[in-house]
């Protein structure tokens, strides 16, 4: 069963949103009309054809045919009035194809991009190459084809088309992303620029809070100004959004509205928007961003459709950027901000990192983002600029990702790019997942982050814990999990008067006299730490925690809901200046893969499956089937009981509405996160 069959709008909220139907021309022109002049084709809203009726009259009276006759100082006149002019775009008969060719770099520095049409109902275009880079025949249109020349929002200047990726390409890619091979795995589709250039962009300005656009063009290049607000100062942010197809064809875009929330509340960090002073301002404010973020998505993935990946070969990753790309030679903002939305196809949901055995740097005393300060929760550019030099260092001893903790090294904090989450697998079999928590305004408020919580408590089971982690507690448990003796050496080294000799013959059970040597001093900082019971310190009861601890699996989530497994950290100090990591730096290397198999630990994989089945939809259909013959069982039940038994029938209708209740408020929650894209009209083409 697929998700409920909806209309797209109730799940946009916006019934008069989207008008996929409607045709930009009277269709009862045919294309070869239009090829040939007769009539100059019409639309509802009267936008202005190159077709001239000068010329037609001309043609009625018997002058000679000249179809370019005008034109240019046509498109003149356009020009001259596009900025003060209502009119989104202006249409052509496709006999004009030559003139847009030659003309078509003119055009867009004058911010006007030209497309061909090649229907009625196509709102998307394809590109007007310039003639010298790649010609296109009249003749390989098809019939009714017509160009349309499309005015761009306020302050944006397009340059050039960009060439595409061959969509055969992709879904060979795509194949390969899914193969058992880990190198072909690698060559194929995955998270990468190799795969970025799709057809189409959706594109949209504002300035002092009115907003220009969007509009949907073939994928350009543009014009940016040398003192751009953002290329200074940052002012910038972006999201990562996934999309996919469910098993019934479906396509789906996983928790669109908590990108929106998030951006629209980082843009309030940065002051991206006009101060307004009432409470309905504001409301209003934020409905209208949610309007044009939603119709700028949705349009982005229609138009680049045929690049989304079959249901289990990958998804569409769609990159929203709002920035100030103005002028002003102040800290400040311009107060001119561009909107851009790009589709990217990419392969697994961990495809961010290499397969293999993954081993992190945890940057002892660095942190990430100030502390207590806002814009730890945005997801900007800034933020993710911080991290290069320390990654570059890192990527050449061979590590994943840096790990990030606070200036004196005694919480843990987040990833370069993802959320840190710990899973605990206790000796009894039940679950736990901690996570450092949002309270220091340092980490970002993960969209996965905070979907895996929920789902690994509503459909695992699993206790979940948001609270302040010292990086020492995670080492207690990778030692808890690879030599209980350890453990046990680490409480008796909390006791003053015990011998070291004590602890050392207890270590000889398990380990030669060099690794004990190598080890004692890390026991010793770990017994030391945890008898202080500071504040700060590992507490006491993690030790108990770690007594009855089977497994912990760190993973880190992120990326367009994606997860991935930590199977190494290596604790050490950057100098402060340059960056390097030097081995004489390291500290304590916590291991929790132990036969390095570089796999995906068996918690992590039901919550990673858990989390992509929500995401295509088919955990909601499973709830939906599973809960059916429950409910026919409570009311077999109830049909059994005698009238005698009231108390019994009270009770047992009771646990029904407590069970319907329960599965209604998770399915719905479920189904929120999910927004149906409407799937484009299909056209077949004829060629003339």
């Amino acid at each position: 069963m697929a998700l409920e069959k909806k209309d797209p709008a109730d799940y946009i909220n916006r019934p008069d949103y989207p008008e996929y139907n409607q045709n930009l021309i009277d269709t009862n022109y045919t294309g070869e009309e239009r090829r040939n002049m007769d009539s100059r084709p019409q639309n509802r809203y009267d936008i202005v054809d190159a077709v001239l009726k000068e010329t037609v009259t001309r043609i009625n009276q018997g002058e000679e045919y000249k179809p370019l006759r005008g034109l240019s100082e046509r498109v003149d006149n356009i020009i001259k009035t596009a900025e003060t002019s209502e009119t989104k775009e202006y249409y052509f008969s496709i006999n004009t194809l030559p003139y847009f060719q030659a003309q078509s770099r003119m055009l867009m520095s004058k911010g006007l991009v030209p497309t061909i049409r090649l229907h009625s109902k196509d709102r998307y275009g394809a590109p007007v190459w310039p003639i010298d880079e790649k010609l296109i025949q009249l003749e390989s249109l098809p019939k009714g084809a017509f160009i349309s020349l499309v005015k761009c929002p306020k302050y944006f200047r397009a340059c050039n088309f960009i060439p595409p990726l061959d969509v055969d390409k992709v879904k060979k890619a795509a194949e390969k992303g899914c193969s058992k091979n880990p190198k072909e795995r690698e060559e194929g589709l995955g998270f990468t620029d190799k795969f970025s250039h799709t057809t189409h962009i959706s594109v949209a300005t504002t300035e002092n809070g009115a907003w220009d656009g969007p509009i949907m063009i073939p994928n350009t290049t543009y014009e940016c100004y040398p003192l751009e607000q953002i290329k200074q100062y940052g002012t910038g942010l972006f999201e990562g959004i996934g999309v996919e197809k469910t098993e019934d064809g479906q396509v789906v875009i996983f928790r669109l509205d908590e990108h929106i929330k998030r951006m629209y509340e980082g843009g309030k960090i940065y002051d991206m928007f006009p101060d307004l002073e009432t409470e309905e301002d504001e409301a209003k404010r934020f409905e209208k961003f949610k309007d044009l973020y939603t119709k700028m998505v949705i349009d982005t993935i229609r138009a680049n459709w045929k690049y989304i990946p079959d249901y289990g070969k990958g998804r569409l990753y769609i990159r929203p950027c709002f920035f100030d790309h103005g002028e002003k030679m102040h800290a400040d903002t311009s107060g001119k901000f561009m909107m851009t939305i790009t589709a990217v196809p990419i392969g697994s949901a961990e495809s961010y990192f290499k397969p293999g055995v993954k081993v992190f740097f945890m940057a002892l005393k660095r942190s990430r983002t100030v502390e207590h300060s806002p814009e730890g929760m945005a997801k900007a550019v800034g933020n993710y600029a911080r991290p290069v030099r320390l990654l570059h260092k890192t990527a050449k001893k061979g590590m994943a990702g840096v790990i990030y903790t606070n200036r004196k090294g005694d919480r843990t904090e987040e990833s370069h790019a993802s959320s840190v989450l710990f899973i605990l697998t206790m000796k009894n079999g039940s679950k736990k997942i901690i996570t450092p928590s949002l309270h220091h305004g340092t980490i970002l408020d993960s969209i996965t982050r905070k979907t895996s919580l929920t789902l690994a408590a509503n459909e695992l089971g699993w206790e979940t814990e948001e609270r302040q982690i010292n990086p020492l507690e995670i080492l207690l448990y990778s030692i808890a999990t690879k030599d209980p003796n350890q453990l046990k050496a680490i409480e008796m080294l909390m006791d003053k008067t015990t011998e070291i000799d004590e602890v050392k013959k207890l270590l000889k059970e398990t380990l030669t006299c060099e690794e004990i040597e190598k080890i004692m001093p890390t026991l010793q900082k770990l017994a030391k730490n945890i008898a202080s019971d500071t504040r700060d310190n590992v507490k006491k009861e993690y030790l108990e925690t770690a007594k009855n601890l089977k497994r912990v699996e760190p993973i880190a989530t992120g990326t367009a809901a994606a997860i991935t497994s930590m199977h190494q950290i290596q604790m050490g100090e950057a100098d402060r200046k340059t960056d390097e990591i030097k081995e004489d730096k390291y500290q304590e290397l916590i291991v929790f893969d132990h036969e390095h198999t570089g796999k995906m630990g068996p918690a992590s994989k039901e919550l990673f499956d858990l989390l992509l089945s929500v995401k295509s939809g088919k955990l909601q259909r499973k709830m939906r089937e599973e809960f059916a013959p429950k409910k026919t069982a409570y009311e077999s039940l109830i049909s059994t009981v005698t009238k005698g038994e009231n108390d019994m029938e009270k009770e047992i209708d009771a646990l029904k509405k407590a069970a319907e209740k329960d599965y209604t408020q998770r399915l719905k929650e479920y189904e929120s996160w999910l927004t149906i894209v409407p799937k484009p009209q299909e056209y077949t083409a004829q060629t003339t």
